[in-house]
């Protein structure tokens, strides 16, 4: 499949899993993703100051001599690596085996250099303000937006009074929570074309679905366009709100 596809690319061309890492995954959702607005850019301040602890860490050679501290690169190594070259499809849910590790390393770091380093302690401080700053703002802006009250639980509701029983649902699995785990949904998004199932209702949305079908588009392109030719013949859309949209079966 195209994920392992991926996989096994990065393997012969781990360098390449590295740079698509940093770009898609750290990047792309760190603001550099083509639907990234210009406020949410701010969120690139994140991993260039992780970039400067880290450099910052990797300086002090007291730091390194610690085998505790070496300890915490040697795993934020292997965290990033095995991701790099391991995960193909470089999605951001699994930057929490990376970004903590990063965090952990920035405050080593500021501590150090806070009691022994010629840095300016304005200046480190002003560092983990601005830092800290972005990230309470976009926390802020998460539960503002509150994705499960105003995507999840309408189009769960839309289903749960059109899809009658014993509808099939082909989406995401994290429909389930609202849905049920008694088979209903099936988290299929090759739609069908391997399983041969054929749904009575397809829900894509942007953050899986959607993003699925644009990396079958280069990387199995039969697939793709039995996607776009299935939902185009055989289901029209009845749904089409908060980045979620639900087909039923013509």
């Amino acid at each position: 499949n195209m994920r392992d596809g991926q996989r096994l690319s990065y393997l012969s061309a781990p360098w390449t899993g590295v740079w698509n890492d940093l770009v898609v995954r750290y990047l792309g959702y760190f603001g550099l993703s083509p639907a990234s607005t210009a406020l949410s850019r701010l969120k690139l301040i994140i991993p260039l100051v992780h970039a400067a602890g880290l450099a910052g860490f990797l300086s002090v050679a007291a730091l390194r001599r610690q085998a505790g501290y070496r300890a915490l690169l040697g795993v934020a190594a292997l965290h990033f690596g095995m991701l790099a070259v391991y995960d193909g499809q470089k999605l951001p849910y699994y930057l929490i085996h990376t970004v903590p590790l990063l965090d952990t390393i920035l405050a080593v770091w500021i501590v150090s250099a806070w009691t022994k380093s010629p840095i300016p302690r304005p200046l480190l401080a002003a560092l983990v303000a601005v830092f800290l700053g972005v990230q309470l703002l976009t926390s802020v802006q998460r539960i503002r937006q509150n994705p499960y009250r105003t995507s999840y639980l309408p189009a769960v509701s839309f289903l749960q009074k059109n899809a009658g029983h014993p509808a099939l649902i082909m989406g995401s699995a994290a429909l389930d929570f609202g849905l049920g785990f008694e088979g209903a949904v099936i988290d299929d998004p090759r739609l069908g074309y391997y399983s041969g199932k054929s749904p009575d209702f397809i829900v894509v949305r942007d953050v899986d679905y959607a993003e699925y079908f644009g990396g079958y588009q280069t990387a199995e392109p039969a697939l793709y366009w039995y996607i776009v030719e299935r939902l185009a013949k055989e289901y029209r859309l009845v749904y089409n709100q908060a980045a979620q949209k639900i087909y039923a079966r013509r």
